[in-house]
């Protein structure tokens, strides 16, 4: 998409392409460890190959938590998997613990 992209930055203090490129890394990065790792690529798998949506889950999720969206916006990424996690059972817990886990090896905590 960026080899056929007209892009046109003009101005700012380049902030805009730091945080561009940081994006891009994060997306490679993400990539390489889905390709990489055998564990991720097994908690992944639903969402890559298209039979769960990841968005709907997360909505999901949050729609039954007991947060409200002042807790939600003064969370980590891992606190709030940690309060969600509280909340859950069965399976669903299961796969939770898993994505905290490697939530905090990616330093999200």
């Amino acid at each position: 998409a960026l080899a056929e992209a007209k892009i046109n930055i003009v101005g700012g203090d380049g902030q805009f392409l730091d945080k561009f490129f940081k994006a891009v890394s994060l997306g490679h990065a993400v990539d390489g460890a889905l390709s990489n790792s055998e564990t991720l690529g097994h908690l992944a798998s639903e969402y890559t190959n298209g039979q769960s949506s990841l968005r709907a889950d997360v909505k999901d999720v949050l729609m039954r938590s007991p947060m409200d969206g002042e807790t939600l916006k003064n969370l980590s990424i891992v606190g709030a998997l940690a309060h969600v996690i509280k909340a859950s059972d069965g399976s669903k817990r299961q796969s939770l613990e898993r994505l905290l886990e490697k939530a905090k090896e990616m330093g999200l905590d």
